[in-house]
């Protein structure tokens, strides 16, 4: 694309760099001395230079595409097209010093400190776990992955790619090769896009060794299973394979069941940690390393640096419903669900919340994810959190009404043609509301402040240790805006005393759920934060 667009002169393999480059110096000496340049941005330049309505077309292209990708939450790109235009006017000390205006701007600014202070934040968390990764955990060198689906297949080519070797074991041979198949194709797809070189593409292929039926786990380390979500199911099949692999950890990729719940089934409980990836996996960094009261410090050990391995960012969680990140989640997508209900027309609660900053509204997301699966996960959450969960089984309505989402072609939007479509129809004859009114209540504040309650709530109660835990397993978890620096140093921001009284409004709206909780008045009345007061950024 660089060569296409005149950024390069030329490309070649990394090989043949000095090569190349020599080659073009000895070039250079026998013609003019001048670097060529692409005929296509000579032209375009030349044009720009001649006539000034070509040159603010440019640049208003320039400055539509930024907002399409980044909106106007990161405002350096913006910045740099600024001075850009004003050094490409003619007056170059202009554009200068208009670069140097903008950039002290931007660096003491507040989207420069919360980036930086992700940046650091993601340095610090390299060392938050080093007391457990001990030196005598078990080395894991070969994994077996039990199920063969979206989830199993994405951790079984991961495993590979990083070197280990792999079973992928499911009992339907036909839904092993759909994953075999899954794998070939993105792997297939990164070769196409030069992300992979070929060789590499066959390695990691052979790496992953597929099979149905009972396979030899003898000399496996770790296994994972990656089967529904079903405890009884999950119970069965990690006790198969404790019998199977006597040697080897056992890890779930259970998104929100007890992982002490499916210890119960095992001989050696200690041995069985959680290990739950985000969907899609090779792109989510994301990895929640589950401690239950049993788990060993060697296992939970092995497992921390194993997802390091794997190139993840592991966040420590104790074993309660939902873990952090869907606990937190599933308040989101619960209050969503409410304003539903009440009529708020879907499209213009997903806009409002991607003008926030999400990287797609919550219904949106509810249609990535599956109607199915995601009511799986807020039903077990209803039960373990009743009282402070939206009183809604509109997802289980949906369900039967034949909507699985994106996957089922039907959600809360129609998809298949070019954009989904809201279903404005369907949904008004399940909630026996319209679904076309505005909102009468900021729907920002109404789904993001109930988060923070939440997260306050799993500080003090152990889930995780630090507010760094929090933020950063949301912006790594769900694409929680970075810009913000997470959710806790946005409530910061916001004010505590601030998002409490919004809450109490809520919660006089809507009902005691969202009263805050005593942990979070606590903290804003003796005027703290979740984070140290942020002060100049540490770049000035």
């Amino acid at each position: 694309q660089a060569l296409q667009r005149g950024l390069a002169d030329q490309v070649v393999p990394a090989d043949q760099l000095v090569e190349a480059a020599v080659e073009m110096a000895r070039q250079l000496r026998d013609a003019t001395g001048r670097v060529p340049r692409s005929r296509r941005s000579g032209l375009v330049g030349r044009l720009a230079r001649l006539f000034p309505p070509v040159r603010a077309l440019v640049f208003r292209q320039v400055r539509g595409a930024i907002r399409r990708r980044a909106g106007d939450h990161y405002p350096a790109p913006l910045a740099i097209v600024s001075a850009v235009k004003a050094a490409f006017a003619g007056d170059r000390q202009r554009g200068q010093a208009l670069e140097r205006e903008l950039f002290a701007d931007l660096v003491l600014g507040p989207v420069s400190r919360n980036l930086v202070g992700l940046f650091l934040l993601t340095q610090e968390a390299r060392h938050w776990y080093d007391e457990e990764s001990l030196p005598d955990r078990p080395e894991v060198e070969s994994v077996a992955v039990l199920g063969a689906g979206v989830m199993g297949a994405g951790i079984a080519r991961l495993c590979a790619e990083r070197g280990l070797r792999v079973v992928l074991r499911d009992i339907s041979a036909e839904a092993l090769e759909s994953g075999m198949k899954r794998i070939r194709n993105d792997l297939a797809r990164r070769v196409e896009r030069r992300r992979l070189p070929a060789p590499e593409h066959d390695a990691i292929l052979e790496r992953i060794r597929p099979v149905t039926g009972a396979p030899d786990l003898a000399g496996v380390d770790l296994v994972i299973e990656a089967v529904v979500e079903d405890l009884d199911l999950k119970k069965k099949v990690l006790a198969q394979a404790e019998r199977a692999a006597s040697a080897a950890l056992l890890a779930s990729n259970t998104s929100a069941l007890s992982i002490g719940a499916m210890a119960e089934a095992l001989s050696r409980p200690g041995r069985l940690g959680g290990l739950h990836f985000f969907n899609p996996v090779d792109r989510m960094p994301l990895v929640e390393i589950v401690a239950a009261k049993n788990s060993a410090p060697a296992t939970v050990g092995a497992l921390l640096v194993l997802a390091r391995h794997l190139g993840k960012t592991p966040v420590r969680v104790t074993d309660t419903a939902g873990f952090l990140v869907n606990r937190i989640l599933s308040v989101y997508l619960g209050e969503a669900l409410m304003l539903v209900e009440e009529g708020v027309a879907i499209d213009v609660l997903d806009r409002r919340l991607r003008a926030f900053g999400m990287p797609v509204g919550p219904l949106e997301l509810l249609d990535r994810i599956g109607l199915d699966v995601a009511g799986e996960v807020v039903e077990s959450l209803t039960v373990a959190f009743g009282d402070r969960r939206a009183p809604t089984d509109l997802l289980a309505r949906m369900r039967a009404d034949g909507r699985l989402g994106e996957k089922g072609g039907r959600g809360f939007y129609v998809h298949g043609g070019r954009r989904p479509v809201p279903d404005r129809e369907g949904l008004a004859r399940l909630t026996g509301r319209p679904g076309t009114r505005a909102p009468d209540r900021d729907v920002v504040f109404a789904l993001l402040d109930p988060m923070v309650a939440e997260a306050a709530r799993c500080l003090e109660q152990g889930v995780v240790r630090r507010p760094g835990e929090v933020d950063l397993a949301l912006v790594t978890g769900i694409g929680w805006p970075p810009f913000t620096g997470g959710l806790l140093r946005w409530a910061d921001t916001q004010g505590l005393p601030v998002v409490v009284e919004r809450l109490e409004r809520l919660a006089g709206l809507e009902g005691a759920r969202l009263e805050p909780p005593a942990c979070l008045v606590e903290r804003a009345r003796r005027g703290e934060t979740f984070h140290p007061l942020a002060g100049p950024s540490p770049a000035a």
